[in-house]
């Protein structure tokens, strides 16, 4: 892929790419700072990256990795590894009922997740990536971007005061 090619790539996915990275810092300001950092990274590794992983999961690992390398600079939040217990069925989550909830609230409540929970809403429901595209992004096997969806809908719920439906 040419670098004309790839920068294309990269200039027809900013809006989402911007998106991403606002909730991900948690600011408007921080997020813009945030993706222009990941776009001088995108650019500087545009001609070492093989032509056929440029692409979305591309993109979001760039601004996800950069966003890391930010969070770990300033250490601002542990990450949250609690290990799935056995009677949580991660396939069974399905729906949350919360009609009275305004999408503002529900935005303020995925801003206050844990990162690795975040991130993980973000991609897979907000973005639309499949497991397999977010485990690429998230460099983890697909299962482990599964288990972390089922305790980020499950915090949610919890946080929001809402029913999760199983089935």
């Amino acid at each position: 892929m040419s670098a004309a090619a790839g920068t294309a790539v990269i200039t027809a996915l900013l809006p989402v790419l911007r998106r991403f990275a606002r909730k991900l810092a948690g600011s408007a300001a921080e997020g813009d700072d945030l993706l222009q950092e990941s776009c001088e990274r995108m650019l500087k590794y545009l001609r070492r990256t093989p032509e056929a992983e440029i692409g979305r999961a591309w993109c979001y690992a760039v601004v996800r990795n950069c966003w890391v390398d930010l969070h770990r600079r300033r250490s601002r939040h542990a990450a949250f590894t609690r290990p799935l217990a056995e009677d949580e069925d991660i396939d069974s989550l399905h729906t949350i009922n919360a009609p009275d909830l305004h999408f503002d609230d529900i935005w303020r409540h995925v801003d206050r997740l844990p990162p690795i929970h975040r991130e993980t809403i973000l991609l897979c429901c907000i973005e639309d990536l499949s497991s397999e595209e977010a485990a690429a992004v998230l460099d983890v096997p697909a299962g482990t971007v599964r288990s972390r969806l089922a305790r980020a809908k499950l915090a949610l719920a919890d946080a929001i005061g809402v029913e999760v439906s199983h089935g």
